[in-house]
């Protein structure tokens, strides 16, 4: 809360590096850049963020493509085993940092992801459990693909 980040000279790290968060919450979050520094913020496997009063802008990128990725070497996938869900994103002109909402048998699964300017970016949610055998939806905004669930062999 009330934080303020600055340079004594040019630094083109990365702000904010978080890994495996489940909550952040910046309040009052300032920060200098130079022009040609790459990721402001890098987020990798953080759930919730939560702004407020920050330098920090949010876009929403246009989903282009859903993939689901079977953890069985068969391809299959198989009740209460893992599996993945791949979301490509395609950013507009503006860098900024972007929900990624996945909803899949009624499992909500949130990451957020830093989004250079016209950036494509495929990001990989592991982790997931396959529900009971059956059709189910998997959703990303307005995509969506059936996930087909096989009973444990």
């Amino acid at each position: 809360e009330d934080f303020r980040l600055s340079c004594v000279k040019e630094d083109f790290r990365p702000v904010l590096l978080c890994d495996g968060v489940e909550r952040l919450k910046l309040d009052s979050f300032k920060f200098s850049r130079p022009a040609g520094a790459p990721d402001t913020l890098v987020l990798n496997d953080v759930v919730n963020v939560q702004l407020r009063d920050t330098d920090i802008p949010t876009v929403v990128p246009r989903i282009a493509e859903l993939k689901l990725i079977a953890e069985d070497s068969g391809g299959l996938f198989i009740a209460g085993k893992p599996y993945s869900v791949s979301v490509t994103v395609e950013n507009g002109g503006q860098q900024g940092l972007a929900q990624i909402e996945l909803v899949a048998a009624g499992q909500k699964v949130t990451r957020w992801v830093w989004l250079r300017p016209n950036e494509k970016e495929e990001i990989v949610l592991k982790g997931l459990t396959a529900p009971g055998a059956g059709t189910h939806q998997v959703r990303v905004r307005n995509l969506s693909k059936s996930l087909i669930v096989q009973e444990r062999q």
